[in-house]
């Protein structure tokens, strides 16, 4: 059985510095003038996509997208400015002098930055900014997707205000650029993944909220071209490949994730899709009407008002189980769904504290076309959750403990988190040497100069509780997550979310891991 001993990991990419901060609310100035007038500053934080081709790793950013969403929260729901500046990072929102951002627009987007494309040469150890110089990079939030196939590169994301999606596509092997195309219709983006040579990614309906999965159907030639080979009730944000199906797990149209959440009455709770068996051709339109919801999060989560808030983290199968996690926007249960649907509590920060969860974590070894999925069993969670019932003409609010919709059932390994509740995300999983990998976020390290690092743990095998990789950041305290991860016989490479933008060690970073012995 393997140990955290077993691993070494090394940072092989970072961010660069892009922008000199020169004071708070200041004018802007570009990298060429620091260090001279000021801090070099690393907006991009989100190594928000990965893909790898030959000796080639390329990555979509996105920048201070953590600022992006705080900055909008308190600009929509709490009606008042959201502005910071510590030692280590700085948000300046409604006070920001960026000129890509119109004035009347900075309380939401006023961090925002053009979104960056690089590529990491392994064979060299090097990394090179290839960011195309197309108008539309200027009106993307960031590269949220990447996938390749065919010899063709895509990247894609939301635009800088979720309407539409943005796509840009490159030539693998030479780096050219091949343009880029807007999808009006669709609004967000999470992921590709290619089964046996055929690309798929899903996307969200802009004013349905619903989810569509696509084929890429495209050439070098004519590279965005797609072809529509499912339908499901979401957003679908992460997938896999298990037991020849695809499965997708979803996300609701939430009020910071999509136009969607905004546009559309879609109120369905995140699930698990499955696909019809994979036929050696792939999945085509015959396909659309043949998916089938297998899991859904009431079928775990006991209060009612939250369930909305879930998300569905990554996806892994793993020696013949699917493995998936759940995903908690941190005060989006409290703030956007418990007071919609309670109205104002008697005691705000009770409550708020009951309807908290981290991340759980799931696997099931067998699916048929019913839900729920029969055979779910729950690895880290909780048998009993915080419930409410509001105050009455007869009684006043009340908190009580009550089983989860699992009957109950206790997790296998521990607690909700990895036992610490701060572990908010199971943002990304990997297969790598017959080993599950799961990167978490850590939402305890965000706004502390006296960070531990966000999580990597690992299953070395499906019948024991996983073990912690590392729990510091690998080698970078600031490092808050692992959002992407990439498993190929170079090693193991994790994007590392890192939003602390004016210290050296901020930025986005590339690590790859390795067993020792090799």
């Amino acid at each position: 059985m393997l140990y955290a001993a077993d691993f070494q990991f090394q940072r092989v990419a970072k961010a660069a510095p892009d922008e000199c901060y020169n004071g708070f609310g200041a004018s802007y100035l570009d990298a060429a003038h620091c260090p001279e007038k000021g801090l070099p500053k690393r907006n991009h934080a989100y190594p928000w996509s990965l893909a790898k081709w030959k000796n080639s790793i390329w990555l979509g950013t996105g920048a201070n997208i953590g600022w992006i969403y705080n900055t909008a929260l308190y600009a929509i729901v709490f009606r008042e400015p959201f502005t910071q500046e510590t030692a280590t990072y700085v948000v300046e929102g409604a006070d920001s002098q960026y000129p890509g951002v119109p004035k009347t627009l900075r309380k939401f987007f006023g961090d925002w930055r053009p979104p960056q494309v690089w590529v990491y040469d392994i064979g060299t150890n090097t990394q090179t900014d290839i960011t195309p110089a197309d108008p539309l990079i200027d009106h993307t939030l960031g590269l949220r997707a990447a996938g390749i196939c065919d010899g063709v590169v895509l990247l894609a994301g939301p635009t800088r205000f979720l309407l539409g999606l943005n796509l840009f596509a490159f030539d693998a092997e030479t780096k050219a650029f091949l343009g880029s195309k807007h999808m009006p219709h669709y609004s967000s983006i999470r992921k590709f993944i290619v089964a046996d040579t055929v690309l798929y990614t899903a996307v969200q309906d802009t004013h349905k909220g619903t989810g569509t999965v696509l084929r890429w159907t495209g050439t070098r030639q004519s590279p965005f071209h797609f072809t529509t080979v499912g339908k499901i009730d979401n957003l679908g944000a992460n997938m896999v490949v298990h037991a020849n199906r695809l499965f997708i797990g979803t996300w609701p149209p939430g009020p910071f994730t999509s136009a969607a959440g905004f546009i559309s009455n879609n109120n369905t709770e995140a699930g698990i899709w499955m696909s019809p068996p994979i036929p050696q051709s792939g999945l085509t339109p015959s396909h659309v009407e043949s998916w089938k919801k297998v899991w859904q999060v009431s079928d775990y989560e006991a209060e009612a008002s939250i369930v909305a808030s879930y998300g569905l983290g990554d996806l892994a199968s793993f020696d013949g189980y699917l493995y998936w996690g759940t995903m908690h926007i941190p005060g989006n249960a409290y703030h956007y769904y418990f007071l919609r649907y309670y109205g104002e509590p008697d005691n705000a920060t009770r409550a708020e504290r009951n309807v908290t969860r981290a991340t759980s974590i799931f696997r099931c070894s067998e699916f048929d076309n019913n839900r729920p999925a029969p055979h779910v069993e729950l690895l880290y969670g909780r048998s009993q959750m915080p419930t409410y019932s509001p105050p009455s003409d007869n009684s006043p609010e009340n908190w009580h403990m009550t089983d989860n919709n699992m009957g109950g059932s206790e997790p296998l390994f521990g607690l909700s988190g990895f036992d610490n509740i701060h572990n908010a995300y199971t943002w990304t999983m990997a297969v790598h040497n017959n080993t599950l990998f799961v990167g978490t976020y850590d939402k305890e390290d965000v706004f502390t100069i006296n960070a531990n690092g966000g999580d990597v743990w690992f299953f070395p095998e499906t019948e024991t509780a996983a073990l912690a990789l590392d729990t510091n950041g690998l080698g970078n305290q600031f490092n808050l997550g692992i959002r992407t991860m990439h498993s190929s016989e170079d090693g193991l490479f994790m994007g590392m979310v890192n939003v602390h933008n004016i210290h050296p060690e901020g930025g986005w970073e590339l690590i790859k891991v390795t067993a020792a012995n090799k």
